[in-house]
């Protein structure tokens, strides 16, 4: 069971981390919204890596996914970090462990995240085939991008992408 479990998760962020590659974030033209409060599990852009206690996730090996230098690929999400340790890129999985919140809320739906955040978000087709779509907003202060990408069937989140 467990075995199965496993190769499940694998298959999974091996999806998600190729699906998310082939795709852009579309961050043209957007009008400043404070996403100082979006964090996934607590972690947000701009954090030093070694205040995060990293030990709590299940690591998956990065042979079987694109190695990406300055990347840690845990079950449900990675992590990139820049030369300095400083996080530059957090993508995870919603619906698994991993939790992402939304000024303290954590949102299940794209509407909720449009409540949460406005309308001063780029919406566009992330991955049509899939039919996925993304809204993705911008933070100037902190020159951080969210990107919530959503199922065009039923609107609930499929992941969450924080970036610099």
């Amino acid at each position: 069971m467990k075995k199965k479990v496993f190769i499940l998760s694998i298959i999974c962020i091996l999806i998600f981390c190729s699906a998310c590659s082939r795709q852009e974030i579309k961050r043209e033209k957007l009008i400043s919204t404070d996403l100082s409060f979006v964090s996934i599990d607590g972690i947000s852009i701009g954090m030093p890596i070694k205040t995060v206690e990293l030990s709590k996730y299940t690591t998956i090996s990065a042979d079987k996914l694109v190695n990406n230098k300055n990347t840690d690929y845990f079950k449900g999400f990675h992590i990139t970090t820049d030369d300095d340790g400083i996080i530059v890129l957090v993508k995870a999985i919603v619906g698994t462990d991993i939790q992402v919140f939304v000024n303290g809320v954590q949102p299940l739906l794209i509407d909720e995240v449009e409540t949460l955040l406005g309308i001063h978000h780029n919406e566009y087709w992330f991955d049509r085939e899939q039919r996925i779509k993304a809204y993705t907003y911008y933070d100037e202060l902190n020159k951080i991008y969210a990107t919530f990408a959503f199922s065009d069937f039923d609107n609930s989140l499929v992941w969450v992408i924080l970036s610099k």
